[in-house]
């Protein structure tokens, strides 16, 4: 976990840019193959990449916050993703969870975690399970 500060995200979004791009062109790293995953804040973070650039050819987005989730649904995000949230969010209900999802592009999965809260509690080794095998199957 960082020990740093979240800010109004423009900040945080150049340094997901940032490391999209470093990465991208890292010799020693297939830049074709580049999956992103975020928790939270960084589940917005990596919508928000996907969408602004196509170097993301896979994304998983855990627990994003619904009212950041809710832009996505007008915008095309082309790239395979992977929605995960916990039955139990508290900030985020189910109903609205799968309404919204519905409405954002192909291709996409769905998981919903029973039990499972924002943070996960009991169910991180299913929530990373979902996650790896997600971006292996689609890179």
């Amino acid at each position: 976990m960082s020990s740093g500060e979240s800010g109004d995200g423009a900040n945080e979004l150049i340094d997901t840019e940032e490391v999209v791009n470093l990465t991208s062109s890292n010799s020693k790293i297939d830049g074709s193959r580049l999956g992103i995953i975020g928790y939270s804040f960084g589940a917005w973070m990596a919508l928000e990449s996907a969408l602004r650039t196509n170097l993301i050819k896979s994304l998983v987005s855990i627990a994003c916050p619904q009212n950041k989730f809710a832009q996505y649904g007008t915008v095309q995000i082309t790239q395979p993703k992977l929605l995960i949230l916990g039955d139990r969010d508290h900030d985020f209900t189910l109903g609205q969870f799968k309404f919204l999802a519905n409405r954002m592009s192909e291709p996409k999965r769905t998981e919903v975690v029973t039990g499972a809260d924002h943070f996960f509690r009991e169910h991180s080794d299913l929530v990373g399970k979902l996650s790896c095998e997600f971006i292996k199957e689609t890179l």
